[in-house]
């Protein structure tokens, strides 16, 4: 739920920050802006991409901040066939640790064939008459 509190806020800084452009495009000279955005209101400067013998004017150029799109989270439909939520999560989390568990598989498995092998090779009774070895 804080999730959701949090990009609303942002939303709403947003539009307040889009309104204060607008304002500061309509009512206020290219210097006032200039010196706005050096007193630090969080705004971001905007970048003179134009080559640096451009034929245009500063009088024609408008630059605007446009809010960029937010993520929707995936809703996930339940349909009657589908497995209950603790089954799900359960899955998710094998999902997600799957290389991890493999991992320690091979890790066990190449540790207990060296144990072997080292029974093997200096005929330690106590390795060899372990019942995995037999």
């Amino acid at each position: 739920m804080s999730k959701r509190k949090r990009e609303i806020k942002k939303r709403k800084q947003l539009a307040e920050d889009v309104r204060e452009d607008e304002s500061l495009l309509t009512t206020e000279s290219a210097e006032d802006i200039e010196i706005a955005q050096d007193s630090g209101h969080g705004e971001p400067e905007f970048e003179d991409l134009r080559p640096p013998e451009s034929p245009i004017d500063d009088s024609q150029i408008l630059t605007t901040h446009l809010p960029s799109a937010p993520k929707k989270p995936a809703q996930k439909k339940e349909t009657p066939g589908r497995q209950p939520k603790a089954a799900v999560a359960a899955d998710s989390w094998l999902g997600q640790n799957k290389e991890n568990f493999l991992l320690g598989l091979l890790i066990l498995y190449v540790l207990l064939l060296g144990l072997g092998t080292v029974g093997e090779l200096f005929e330690i009774e106590w390795i060899l008459n372990l019942p995995l070895f037999r």
